[in-house]
């Protein structure tokens, strides 16, 4: 696979030049710690413990992060992040990089009583892992904050103009560390190789160069003239 892109995550060098699967990932920002902890303090909860999921094509990453520093208001400045488990599940639909700070439903949320100490927490999150991973596949769980979007600000001509970016640089949010580089390589080139098979499937058997031509928004007649 080949990278488009002027900014570097930790999985880049793995790429090849001549490679015909291409991710242009020129829409790319940098996560960082700081922009997570934002995202947390603006659910206004007081847990301490988030549950982070990190899809890429195929394959899904469940992460607990834990705030180990708190500002004066409660809003999360730090956090340790564990990896708890990954698996790939081929009947969801596939995402190139999607991240997302999430809740499973009330029959899990028992995981996280306050009337519990906090390593007890721990404790059974780490022996229901089988059960979270359950609930993400069959989809019981919600979105509380999206961290593969940002929305950036620039001065253009006198004024301020809004663009959305949507594709995060994992380096610097604490996973790079968690996860092989070659792993996550693997999984978006995998979806980038299963998107281009998808595509070259849906053309009907037994189809004529021209009848490829026009299901591909080509004109037969003006499209491919011969050069004069």
């Amino acid at each position: 696979m080949r990278i488009i892109d002027k900014n570097n995550d930790f999985y880049d060098y793995l790429q090849s030049p001549t490679d015909n699967l291409v991710f242009d990932r020129r829409n790319s920002f940098l996560l960082t710690k700081k922009m997570i902890c934002d995202r947390i303090a603006f659910l206004r909860r007081e847990d301490k413990i988030r549950f982070l999921l990190l899809q890429c094509g195929s394959t899904f990453w469940l992460f607990l992060l834990t705030a180990t520093e708190l500002g004066f208001y409660g809003d999360p400045k730090d956090y340790d992040i564990e990896l708890l488990t990954s698996w790939k599940n081929y009947d969801k639909q596939r995402k190139c990089i999607s991240f997302a700070v999430i809740k499973f439903n009330f029959a899990y949320r028992t995981l996280l009583s306050k009337h519990s100490e906090e390593d007890k927490v721990h404790d059974r999150i780490m022996k229901s892992v089988d059960k979270l991973q359950y609930a993400i596949d069959h989809n019981e769980y919600e979105v509380e904050a999206r961290l593969d979007t940002v929305k950036i600000y620039k001065d253009h001509k006198g004024g301020f103009v809004t663009s959305t970016m949507d594709i995060p640089l994992l380096k610097g949010c604490g996973i790079a560390n968690l996860i092989d580089p070659f792993t996550i390589f693997c999984a978006i080139e995998e979806y980038f190789s299963m998107e281009k098979t998808a595509l070259e499937t849906t053309e009907p058997k037994g189809a004529t160069n021209d009848d490829k031509i026009i299901m591909h928004g080509f004109d037969t007649k003006t499209s491919f003239r011969g050069k004069q």
